[in-house]
């Protein structure tokens, strides 16, 4: 069975933070770590490109992958996410959006997932939403599979999930960004009127 691990946010009134409360959440921000949940064992993991050279040599080794979830392909006992990556953050494994895409990869994960939880599609190749959301996944690497992107056949690595940690969406608040993943937290101001509450939440797919 694949973990999940899903953080979840909640919005408190409007307030004005001290300046002494600004520095204890900043500094809070900066202990951020990699989910537990995302620590198992890795050994010369290798990445995506070295995927896409050769899956056969690469077959059944660990790895570490994330970045945001653009499709969601529900099949009769697995779901099929397909992923555009992005280089994870060291501190705490989070993919680095303002980062270059590393590429695409696709993530077999056990049972059924919502599509409309991710802001993707129910359609390969499509995504529906505007805040597509991010997911790090520690699986094992099984095959090459080419897909259409557009006009141009691409050779997808596929990972058999074992942990999925989905994060936080991030909001956007007129031309400010806010993240509330340990990066820039007031960043929509000096006293940013959010306080991010994260609820960790494991279950098994099969568990719906």
């Amino acid at each position: 069975m694949t973990r999940i691990m899903i953080r979840t946010m909640t919005h408190i009134n409007y307030v004005r933070f001290s300046l002494i409360s600004l520095g204890l959440l900043t500094g809070l921000a900066g202990c951020a770590s990699i989910p537990a949940s995302l620590q198992l064992p890795l050994s010369n993991p290798p990445s995506l490109t070295s995927v896409q050279s050769d899956a056969a040599a690469h077959r059944d080794k660990r790895v570490r992958w994330g970045g945001r979830v653009i499709s969601v392909e529900n099949r009769a006992d697995k779901t099929w996410l397909e992923i555009v990556a992005h280089p994870l953050h060291e501190r705490d494994a989070r993919p680095g959006l303002s980062a270059q895409s590393t590429g695409r990869f696709l993530a077999v994960v056990d049972g059924f997932l919502e599509p409309l939880q991710f802001g993707a599609s129910g359609q390969v190749g499509q995504a529906s939403g505007t805040s597509l959301r991010e997911v790090t996944i520690v699986g094992k690497v099984q095959s090459l599979k080419t897909r259409q992107v557009g006009d141009f056949s691409y050779a997808y690595p596929v990972i058999k999930a074992e942990v999925m940690h989905i994060w936080p969406a991030r909001y956007f608040r007129g031309r400010q960004y806010s993240t509330f993943d340990g990066y820039d937290p007031f960043w929509g101001g000096p006293l940013f009127p959010y306080y991010p509450a994260f609820h960790p939440l494991s279950h098994h797919p099969s568990h719906h």
